[in-house]
């Protein structure tokens, strides 16, 4: 089980495109790599006009910018055996799932999504363990440590990204264990 209690919440000025870098995590004792995804379409539209580039702009080359998205939009953690690729367990979400992920020797791994939730999960499973609201969208990293002879998991949360559709106000949670 993952006993969480809260240890410190940090106010962080910016965070923005850290969900855009998170990365893959893998588990060598469970010889399985863990990723998180966003599954949301969006229709683009070529511009008809040549595109310019102004410093400073955005340069997409299409004409309503990253596309009219689709109103249903959901997230997914996965499970992947790192020697045969197989897909071993997947999670849904309601929302997409672009924050950072940290696994342990321990057997477990700790994302949050859009939603607002922290998730911790069996890694062999899937199992959640347990859902902790955070009460924001996160898409920052998510990082385990010790401090104090104690070990913390740390969230950023808050994720303020209009292309994400995601109102935050930046923080840092700290959770002990």
């Amino acid at each position: 089980m993952f006993p969480y209690r809260p240890t410190a919440l940090i106010s962080v000025r910016e965070q923005r495109e850290e969900c855009c870098g998170t990365g893959p995590a893998f588990s060598p004792e469970a010889n399985l790599v863990f990723v998180n995804s966003i599954d949301w379409c969006s229709t683009v539209k070529l511009d008809t006009k040549a595109p310019v580039f102004e410093a400073g702009k955005q340069f997409l080359g299409s004409a309503n910018a990253f596309g009219d998205k689709d109103e249903r939009k959901k997230g997914w953690i996965t499970a992947v055996d790192a020697d045969t690729g197989v897909v071993r367990w997947r999670r849904e979400s309601s929302q997409p799932i672009v924050a950072g992920i940290a696994v342990t020797a321990s057997g477990l791994v700790f994302t949050a999504g859009l939603d607002g939730d922290f998730l911790a999960l069996e890694a062999a499973t899937g199992k959640v363990l347990h859902r902790v609201p955070l009460k924001q969208p996160a898409g920052g990293g998510v990082v385990t440590y010790q401090a104090g002879g104690a070990q913390r998991i740390g969230v950023a949360a808050g994720l303020d990204d209009t292309i994400l559709e995601a109102k935050g106000s930046p923080v840092v949670v700290v959770f002990g264990l």
